[in-house]
C-alpha cells in the first residue's frame, strides 16, 4: 500500500491540525474530486490550486459561497476536535 500520510489533502490536514493543536475528523466521501479520479490517487495528489481552510461552522456556508461564486468546488469535509488525531 502506498503511504499517503504526508501527501495531498490528508497530509495538509495533518500539518494544519498539528500546528493548531487540534484533531480532525474528515469524511473522505465529502472531499470534492474530479468525477473519474480514483479516491486513493486523488488523496495523494497535491494540486497547486487546492485550498484547505478552517472556519467556524456558522461561517462555512459564506466561505464556500465565495468559491462557488467563481465556479470553484468547495465543501465542508470534516470538523476539528480535541483528540489531536486525524
Amino acid at each position: 500500500a502506498k503511504d499517503i500520510s504526508m501527501a495531498g489533502v490528508l497530509g495538509t490536514a495533518l500539518m494544519l491540525a498539528e500546528c493548531s493543536g487540534v484533531g480532525m475528523h474528515i469524511t473522505l466521501d465529502d472531499i470534492p474530486r474530479p468525477e473519474h479520479a480514483p479516491m486513493p490517487r486523488w488523496l495523494a495528489a497535491f494540486p497547486s490550486y487546492g485550498y484547505l481552510l478552517s472556519a467556524r461552522p456558522e461561517d462555512a456556508q459564506a466561505v464556500m459561497a465565495r468559491f462557488h461564486g467563481r465556479d470553484i468546488a468547495a465543501a465542508v469535509i470534516g470538523q476539528c476536535n480535541n483528540t489531536r488525531r486525524l
